[in-house]
């Protein structure tokens, strides 16, 4: 920490934040950051969701606010002010939206696609899972991160840049967000120091692998896979077309985005493209298994087996 800031490094960006966050910090890099986190005033008109949280906006500014953590200004992918929040209760949830929905809208602004999933390193490229609330996303990327095959890149948040050479996961913050089950099969403690929980509402808990590190710089993507329970014990892998791939890859667009995304034809029309494009360089397959972790090892098989 330096200047009262701490200092963090993920998807390609240099972060200085006022607020400590529950994962590893870097030492201070010369040059401006690229994104702050800081403290400051936000509209008084910006309401206070109590469940939810609805984000209004654009590309340049958008705002939330949560009757748990206050409000929030994010603006231009290159600050996010939070204004109300005190005690220690509040400061969870507070970084909880700076990992989850704050940051996801300040990638988007910057211009990433970002979708809800888990990435994983392997020698291959990177591997993402995507699918709804529950579907076994971080489970599954623990799961093969404990099995030695390959290496988290980021929980939750999936961002994908375009490059020259094609599309490029950038590896985040390598902390998993996992239910107390999923940590026993795992044969990991729920422990407070070492896998705290997300915040004093929250159910699950952070867990960082021993030793666990992100590549510094942007993985190629390449394989995505849509998890569902069900199908026959030993599990299945069924390869999408471009339109149903495409289909799925907007449904599974980072839920917090949907209402900025919605708000105009462009920005619709841009998520549309970038899916679309997307599908139709990677592989994108369903993998059905079975919803019991003890068929978890056979399952990380099915998934690193191949597109």
């Amino acid at each position: 920490m330096s200047a009262g800031l701490y200092h963090y490094s993920a998807y390609g960006l240099r972060i200085a934040s006022e607020f400590e966050l529950p994962v590893r910090s870097t030492e201070a890099s010369g040059g401006a950051p690229d994104l702050r986190l800081v403290s400051g005033c936000a509209p008084a008109g910006i309401p206070l969701a109590e469940g939810h949280i609805t984000p209004r906006g654009d590309v340049h500014e958008v705002t939330f606010g949560s009757v748990h953590a206050g409000r929030f200004v994010i603006r231009g992918g290159c600050e996010i002010v939070v204004d109300g929040a005190s005690g220690e209760t509040a400061l969870g949830v507070v970084r909880a939206f700076l990992l989850g929905a704050a940051m996801g809208i300040a990638l988007w602004q910057r211009g990433f696609l970002v979708l809800h999933g888990s990435a994983l390193a392997t020698p291959e490229g990177a591997r993402v899972f995507l699918g709804g609330r529950g579907a076994g996303k971080s489970t599954l990327a623990a799961a093969a991160v404990a099995d030695g095959r390959a290496t988290l890149l980021s929980d939750d948040i999936v961002a994908i840049q375009q490059g020259p050479a094609g599309p490029c996961v950038l590896p985040g913050f390598p902390v998993n967000k996992l239910d107390p089950s999923a940590l026993a099969a795992l044969a990991v403690e729920a422990d407070d120091d070492q896998t705290p929980l997300v915040h004093s509402k929250a159910r699950k808990r952070l867990y960082a692998p021993p030793g666990a590190s992100s590549p510094q710089e942007a993985v190629p993507l390449f394989q995505i896979m849509l998890l569902e329970f069900g199908g026959a014990a030993e599990g299945s892998l069924e390869h999408l077309g471009h339109a149903e791939a495409n289909r799925e890859l907007l449904v599974q667009t980072y839920h917090h985005l949907r209402p900025l995304i919605e708000a105009s034809p462009e920005t619709r029309r841009a998520n549309f493209v970038a899916c679309s494009d997307l599908s139709q360089l990677i592989p994108v397959s369903r993998l059905r298994r079975a919803s019991d972790l003890a068929s978890l090892s056979r399952t990380v098989g099915l998934a690193l087996a191949g597109p």
